[in-house]
Formats: C-alpha cells, sequence, structure tokens
C-alpha cells in the first residue's frame, strides 16, 4: 500500500478519533469551518499522521481551552501514545508539535467513576458511568487525562472506546517491568 493511501487512512482514523468523542464539544466545532478541515487541525492532524507512523489508531482525545483558544490533544496508537497542543488556534501561523512515547513506558494510572456500585446487587448496566483516566508515562513530561463514558449504547458489546483503552492500559502496565 502507498504512503499516501496509509497517511490517508490514518489521517481519517485520527478525525473520526477526535472529533467523534464529543460531537457537540468547542474542540469539534473549531475543527472545521465550511466542511473543510480549519488551518489550525489541518496542521495538528498532519503533526498526528506522521507521529503515528503507520500505527493503528485506538483511542483519541481532544480538548479547547476556550479562554486561551488552545488545543490539547492526546492518541493512543497500538504502540504509541502522543500528545500535541496548539496554541492560540486563531493564529493563522499556528504550528503542531507531537511528543510521542512508547505505550510501555506506562508508568502508572488512576481512575475515577462517577457511579457507585449499586447497593442492591442488580446488574448495574451504567456502572461504573463516567470514568476519567490519568496516566503517566516515562519520557512525558506531564500526566496525560483522558474522560468520557464507560459505556457505549450503539455499540452491541456496549462498551466505548474508553473504555477499551482503559482495558488496554491495565495490560500495558501489567506487562511492564520495572527495573
Amino acid at each position: 500500500m502507498s504512503r499516501s493511501k496509509i497517511h490517508t487512512e490514518i489521517i481519517n482514523d485520527l478525525d473520526w478519533a477526535l472529533r467523534s468523542v464529543r460531537q457537540t464539544s468547542r474542540f469539534s466545532i473549531n475543527a472545521l469551518e465550511d466542511h473543510e478541515y480549519d488551518g489550525w487541525y489541518s496542521r495538528l492532524l498532519s503533526s498526528l499522521a506522521t507521529a503515528a507512523n503507520g500505527d493503528s489508531v485506538q483511542f483519541g482525545y481532544g480538548h479547547m481551552d476556550e479562554d486561551s483558544w488552545t488545543a490539547q490533544v492526546v492518541v493512543f496508537t497500538e504502540h504509541r501514545v502522543i500528545v500535541a497542543t496548539v496554541v492560540d488556534i486563531t493564529d493563522e501561523d499556528v504550528t503542531s508539535v507531537a511528543k510521542v512515547a512508547r505505550r510501555s513506558a506506562i508508568a502508572s494510572y488512576a481512575v475515577r467513576a462517577s457511579e457507585p456500585v449499586d447497593r442492591k446487587g442488580s446488574s448495574a448496566d451504567a456502572w461504573p458511568g463516567m470514568i476519567e483516566l490519568t496516566v503517566w508515562y516515562d519520557g512525558l513530561p506531564n500526566p496525560l487525562t483522558v474522560e468520557g463514558n464507560s459505556h457505549d449504547w450503539a455499540k452491541p458489546e456496549g462498551e466505548s472506546d474508553l473504555w477499551k483503552l482503559y482495558e488496554s492500559l491495565v495490560k500495558d502496565l501489567d506487562k511492564r517491568t520495572f527495573v
């Protein structure tokens, strides 16, 4: 398969992962202008696709700070975790730099669930509800935080992409050998 075709597929996967998490979020709204990628978003996707280097995208999370017009992105691929920040998306000459770490460089994680366990012992399909994951990686200066629903009722198995990411992070940490 040609490099162009591979990168086109990765760019489409990245776009889907970043904008489908919260279709009504400011991040999603600001990424498009007149049904085309806005300049900052196009540059961001270019940096992310280059950093992914052919790896399949497993999860993407984008957040927009409306006070500073700063976009922050975390992408998990099969072998990498990629972090990028775009400062002041209103600047025509904005640049995006993606920092990459190996998924195997996971040091620890923290998880917060929004729903208590069901005290009556029923199946409680919505548990654990909204989850927030904070993950620390060797080689990245700051922890990464992503949040969202643990369930996706539109999927037959009911698990959201975030829940699948959580399960893969548990496996990543289990495989990690600390010296």
